[in-house]
């Protein structure tokens, strides 16, 4: 009974951490040696919660940059919030090629933070005009990084657990302890 309960607690906490619904992904291209600004939305139910602005190119590798319970500015990189509006926003100045890339506006919760990612893409001046972008991301909304090992662990373990009790019951049926010399006797199979 323990191995069923932990495999019920293992799928519902576990199955949602590589969500397999349609990710908020925007893209901002911006000008080498200018600066931009990406905001990020946010429900009003998060309003207290810590927000960060991470780079890399996965949400469970993504390191910190800049965050509103910290320092907010980081040497290019500022994190500004407006709570009545209900959007931080992060102005990255004086652009290097370097810079493009994936990044993540983030806001700390239990469980998984949730994150919309923004992918930078630093042109020299000419190649395109930059633009600021505002994702419109959902609470919950989360990237899925490899829906296909997620999806397969999930199912895998969902069919175990449905298979246990059904296994554990033929296995009680079919050893039980009968009091005749012969000591086991199978009273039952299972079908």
């Amino acid at each position: 009974m323990r191995i069923i309960r932990f495999l019920a607690t293992f799928l519902s906490v576990y199955s949602g951490s590589e969500c397999l619904c349609p990710v908020e992904s925007k893209a901002v291209t911006a000008v080498v040696d200018e600066s931009v600004t990406i905001q990020c939305p946010y429900e009003s139910t998060y309003t207290d919660h810590v927000k960060y602005w991470c780079r890399g190119q996965r949400r469970s590798t993504c390191s910190v940059v800049v965050q509103t319970a910290g320092p907010v500015t980081r040497d290019r990189t500022v994190i500004r919030e407006d709570k009545v509006r209900g959007v931080f926003s992060v102005t990255l100045s004086e652009l290097k090629r370097h810079d493009r890339g994936r990044y993540w506006c983030g806001i700390e919760k239990s469980g998984r933070d949730i994150l919309t990612a923004i992918h930078l893409d630093v042109l020299q001046s000419g190649e395109a005009s930059a633009s600021t972008v505002e994702p419109s991301t959902a609470a919950g909304q989360q990237e899925s990084e490899t829906p296909g090992m997620w999806s397969v662990l999930r199912w895998v373990l969902f069919c175990m657990m449905l298979l246990c009790p059904v296994v554990l019951t033929c296995w009680e049926m079919g050893t039980q302890w009968s009091p005749a010399p012969t000591g086991w006797t199978n009273l039952s199979t299972c079908v």
